[in-house]
């Protein structure tokens, strides 16, 4: 579905406690709720632990730990699940890794268990460091201490959940740590059901990978080996003995997985082993119906059902009962013992007025059916769409409950923790579309699959009307928002939550990302058209310096934004991957319509324009249309599939990077489309105006660019002046533009007719280092240098060189030279925060109240881990003025550096590619952000 627009995204952070999006874990392994969670204490579950336990008389433990196998950070020796079935099912767990850097001794040396001390027993049986030849027991030694961390406090559920937190001390590198722990008891909710489920690859080498399964003879227990090397399948073996069967699943030197990121939640990059003792969908069917039989004594439903019996048709009441639920019944989870799975009778949850998804999908069924509404609960794996054909039958993979029901011929799935629904039952937003799912009613033996929306269904259209009477005055813009579906209901629960204040501030602080100094004129217009399920907002803005003028001096700038449009497409990264690459925009529709009236002075020839782009996974048709002073682009956005699969990548990189210059574009108004304007003088350092259309890419601007100094050239050389000027300004501006050869090509003439110049070297010098040729790049700036340039910027930009070189020393070296030589405050402070990306120590700066200086020290402490890197992008547009975009790009290059120092490898490319989407191309942190992503 599509994503909420960045105002919606506003609102929500606004108001967090009131989204409509309802915590959707609620099936977990959990206490019996004896005592109410804050009561739940350290005593309690220590009573249900025990240190030094011997090991019980079923484990087959392997007497020698196998060799290690080389790892990068970390690696495991051995790992072991055995699983114990008898009356009260047991777990035993062995590991030994071993670290191999320091960076590795930070996941070793805590060790978390997690367990339920209501019905579970956790039995410590040792804790060990192998040290060369030198065993040290820890057992004994080891501090525990037992947390009670509600990990999911904040989405207001409760499940008892105790982490035993084992901390070793004395651990070092080279040193090999080995635990056993055994759990027994289960959850009274499966009774004595198998359930169990055991990873297989990890994402460092293991050398001996085992699973054992000790079941009674006559037993039956599926198992199935699930994951992207399943047709690899773990040698297996077995036998009997003492009435019993023993499995065995083992497999050695098992090498390291390295999950992509961004694929479909039903691709398992990596193996596991699941068991399970249902034998089909059916058998998990007829445990539900057992949950979900709680009856309802005559009279309770009578109040809650007043509003429902009083609605005309059957379609209304349903709409009525999903309105009560949602909105009188809170969400709240207490989910423990059974009640992790088993709902509370109705009568408990209207006396208490909270539930979670399955209390109140029991009592909006419950509502439904004293109706006569042919109504159902319904189980959702929310991890997942279509990835449940893939596994055993089993209760635990679902962890959603919802309602199904049967009306007039016609199939409806209703969420009851969800808000904002009312009205028309085929106009409410489906959440869980194309999800696999269990109907749970008599009968039920397969998985159903939610419908997803019709393929034209928009949801979500954004038009801006912008009114520029003068470049030297501020615009009018009327910005309309249309919300379908999802959307509608996200932000009419969203605005429902805040005061009109916080409306106000937050669609200003949103439009102040694009236009700094943007201001919202009156408040909000809302028309929320509840039955039909769509929700309009209507804003006026006063954007003061719309327009930035153009560095050629040709004309004026201005950019534009489609938000509904932006960043709802998984960063690529690769053309090359193993993965699909998942969609998570499917299905939807946005479409995103702007129309700039410019001053009356302009008289552009009437044309109109088409480009489209038709990708395997979505499809974007643009047009532009332009006539005097009118300028109107409409862009439509369909998504077609939910996934890329590896063989479409290549094109799909081409076909995002394309789609990113028509989102993240400018409008252009060239001087030369003025009345008069060839009575005006263009400026001295501009070249001649080109006639050029009102809308370019910034490809196409400098496309500009290289034409009118291959027309300077050609006129120098036929009256016998110096071509170098203009052969560097090309160079430079092909290698912006990637046509490395041609640059490479101008840049040798320049050099070669003028051997001695500096500035030819220079232009050189820059044009080797935006094509990644660093080593050219360092040795030009070099002889730059060596030639008596004493300036800051020369040292800054050999530098850079180094740097991307990985040469740390003379980077730094370089660069407090710079720091040295600049006089001006801000300059003084980028050289400094390429001092520290380097590695450098830089003193602190004064920034004498200057502006943009002092934003620079804002970036020098988040990249000392002192500032959230998410605040650094509200301080970027503070005050940014007319180059908002520029400092966007120079902020997100800064965020992917300090993400890339932390390790987040992932989060750091998605800032250095949101660098890059902003498409200015000549931006010296455009060019450093395409760096980074190359390396990366």
């Amino acid at each position: 579905m599509f994503r909420l627009s960045p105002v919606g995204q506003a609102v929500r952070l606004a108001l967090a406690a009131a989204l409509c999006a309802s915590p959707f874990a609620i099936f977990t392994l959990s206490a019996q709720a004896q005592t109410p969670p804050a009561q739940q204490s350290a005593p309690q579950a220590e009573r249900s632990f025990e240190r030094g336990a011997p090991l019980p008389a079923w484990v087959d433990r392997l007497a020698t730990l196998p060799d290690a196998l080389q790892g990068e950070t970390a690696s495991m020796r051995f790992a072991d699940l055995q699983i114990y079935v008898a009356d009260t099912t047991s777990y035993y767990v062995r590991r030994a890794a071993i670290a191999h850097q320091p960076s590795g001794l930070e996941g070793l040396a805590q060790i978390p268990i997690d367990f339920q001390p209501d019905y579970q027993r956790l039995y410590l049986h040792k804790v060990a460091i192998h040290r060369g030849g030198q065993v040290i027991d820890k057992t004994a030694s080891a501090d525990i201490r037992f947390l009670q961390r509600e990990r999911n406090l904040e989405q207001g559920i409760y499940d008892g959940t105790v982490t035993a937190q084992i901390v070793v001390s004395d651990l070092r590198v080279g040193d090999t740590l080995e635990y056993e722990y055994t759990t027994s008891g289960q959850n009274p909710v499966f009774g004595q059901h198998v359930l169990q489920d055991g990873h297989w690859d990890n994402s460092f080498p293991s050398a001996y990978r085992r699973i054992i399964l000790n079941m009674p003879a006559e037993r039956f227990i599926n198992y199935r080996l699930v994951g992207a090397a399943e047709g690899k399948m773990a040698r297996q073996s077995a036998e009997y003995k003492d009435g019993r069967r023993i499995m065995r699943f083992e497999e050695k030197g098992l090498e390291a997985v390295l999950p992509e990121q961004y694929v479909p939640d039903d691709v398992e990059q990596v193996r596991w082993m699941q068991f399970s003792d249902f034998k089909d969908w059916g058998a998990v069917n007829d445990w539900a119906l057992d949950l979900f039989g709680a009856r309802t004594e005559a009279g309770v439903l009578e109040g809650p059902l007043r509003a429902a019996r009083a609605a005309r048709t059957k379609e209304e009441q349903v709409a009525k009962v999903l309105e009560y639920v949602q909105n009188e019944i809170r969400y709240l989870s207490v989910s423990m013992g059974e009640n992790s799975h088993r709902p509370f009778p109705p009568a408990q949850v209207l006396e208490r007025r909270y539930g979670d998804c399955k209390d109140k999908s029991l009592l909006a069924v419950s509502m439904l059916r004293a109706l006569g509404i042919d109504a159902d609960p319904v189980l959702v794996a929310t991890t997942t769409h279509k990835g449940l054909a893939n596994v055993l039958p089993s209760p635990i993979v679902f962890n959603h409950a919802i309602v199904h029901v049967t009306l007039n011929g016609k199939e409806y799935y209703l969420d009851p923790t969800r808000r904002g629904q009312y009205g028309k039952l085929d106009a409410m937003g489906q959440a869980h579309a194309g999800r696999q799912v269990l109907v749970v009613k008599p009968g039920s033996t397969a998985l159903s699959v939610i419908p997803q929306s019709a393929p034209q269904t928009l949801q979500h259209r954004l038009s801006e009307r912008f009114n520029a009477p003068s470049f030297d005055k501020p615009a009018d813009l009327v910005q309309n928002s249309e919300l379908h579906g999802v959307a509608a209901e996200e932000m009419r629960v969203a605005l429902a939550g805040m005061s009109k204040q916080e409306i106000h501030k937050a669609y200003e602080t949103v439009m102040a990302r694009r236009y700094a100094e943007a201001q919202l004129l009156g408040e909000p217009k809302v028309e929320d058209d509840r039955i039909n399920n769509m929700l309009k907002v209507e804003l006026r803005f006063s954007i003061p310096n719309l327009f930035s003028e153009m560095r050629t001096g040709e004309g004026w700038n201005m950019s534009y934004t489609p938000s509904n449009m932006t960043e709802i497409f998984a960063p690529p990264g690769t053309s090359h991957r193993k993965h699909s690459l998942a969609v998570p925009a499917f299905p939807g529709n946005a479409e995103y319509d702007i129309s700039l009236r410019l001053p009356q002075a302009f008289n552009i020839t009437r044309g109109n324009a088409a480009r489209d782009i038709d990708d395997h996974a979505f499809q974007l048709q643009r047009k532009l249309d332009v006539d005097r002073n009118n300028v109107h682009l409409n862009l439509q956005l369909s998504i077609k599939a939910d996934r890329v699969q590896p063989a479409d990548m290549p094109q799909h990189v081409k076909n995002i990077q394309q789609y990113n210059e028509i989102v993240s574009g400018s409008l252009n108004a060239f001087k030369s489309d003025m009345i008069g304007a060839a009575a005006q003088p263009a400026p001295a350092a501009a070249p001649a105006a080109v006639p050029a259309p009102p809308l370019q890419t910034e490809e196409q601007r400098i496309a500009v660019l290289v034409a009118s100094t291959s027309r300077a050239i050609a006129n120098t050389e036929a009256s016998g002046r110096d071509p170098v000027p203009a052969l560097c300004e090309r160079a430079v501006a092909l290698a912006w533009l990637g046509r490395k050869e041609e640059a490479l090509k101008d840049a040798a003439r320049a050099v070669q007719l003028q051997p001695s110049s500096s500035a030819a070297l220079r232009c050189r010098a820059e044009a080797n280092f935006t094509l990644g040729r660093f080593k050219e790049s360092e040795a030009d700036y070099s002889k730059v240098i060596a030639r008596g340039a004493d300036d800051a910027e020369a040292y800054l930009a050999r530098g850079l060189a180094s740097l991307y070189q990985d040469k740390l020393a003379p980077a730094q070296a370089d660069f407090r030279d710079a720091m040295v030589r600049y006089e001006d405050r801000t300059d003084k402070a980028r050289a400094a925060l390429w001092l520290q990306i380097a590695g450098g120590k830089p003193a602190a700066a004064d920034n004498g109240g200057d502006a943009d200086a002092a934003w620079l020290g804002d970036v020098s402490a988040m990249l000392d881990g002192k500032t959230d890197p998410e605040q650094m992008i509200t301080r970027a547009t503070r005050n940014a003025g007319s180059g908002i975009d520029a400092r966007l790009v120079e902020t997100y290059f800064y965020i992917g550096r300090h993400l890339l120092a932390s390790g987040q490898k992932v989060k750091a490319k998605t800032y250095f590619q949101r660098a890059v989407n902003k498409r200015l191309l000549d931006n010296p942190y455009h060019v450093a952000a395409q760096h980074e992503l190359a390396r990366l």
